[in-house]
């Protein structure tokens, strides 16, 4: 019999650790862990509650502190959002010379295809133009309207400018 009642007393005890009469555990251990993390909870609690708010709201300013008066109210998130906005300037600092070096490079790059786009242009194609003396589709004169527009070719050279060219050159020999 007392075999018995000792192995209901164990099992009892497995699964009742805490007393609904006075609304307390039984083990002086687990009450006092328990009552500490009580006090946590409590004053944790507000800062739970801004994490429930919508993220705009949640990250307003005048959650940290009192925007009239400037006094804290909540220092730990407003050195949190401080050290967030000076990374963000750091990062973007290390970020403007790279940024620099490709618009060059693209600058560089736009220049060249342009060159090269008006290359492809015959100047003979400019020549053809000009040489009726007329737009084709008014019949107006280039020279009233300032017609035709200047051309982005270049003639190329002819045989004297070819020669006058390497004459200038200083020879390597």
């Amino acid at each position: 019999m007392d075999q018995k009642r000792a192995t209901v007393v164990d099992k009892y005890w497995e699964t009742h650790d805490f007393d609904p009469l006075t609304c307390s555990y039984f083990d002086g251990e687990k009450e006092t862990f328990y009552q500490k993390r009580l006090k946590e909870m409590l004053l944790s609690q507000g800062t739970n509650a801004i994490n429930k708010l919508p993220p705009t709201l949640a990250a307003s300013e005048s959650l940290m502190y009192d925007i009239c008066t400037g006094v804290v109210k909540d220092p730990a998130r407003l050195r949190k959002v401080v050290e967030n906005e000076r990374m963000a300037i750091e990062n973007r600092a290390a970020k403007i010379g790279a940024e620099d070096t490709m618009r060059v490079r693209g600058d560089a790059k736009r220049a060249q295809q342009e060159k090269a786009s008006i290359a492809r242009i015959s100047h003979q194609r400019h020549n053809d133009t000009t040489s009726r003396g007329f737009h084709i589709l008014s019949n107006h004169d280039y020279d009233l309207h300032g017609e035709p527009p200047k051309p982005y070719t270049k003639p190329k050279p002819g045989v004297w400018q070819i020669r006058e060219t390497l004459a200038k050159k200083p020879s390597s020999t």
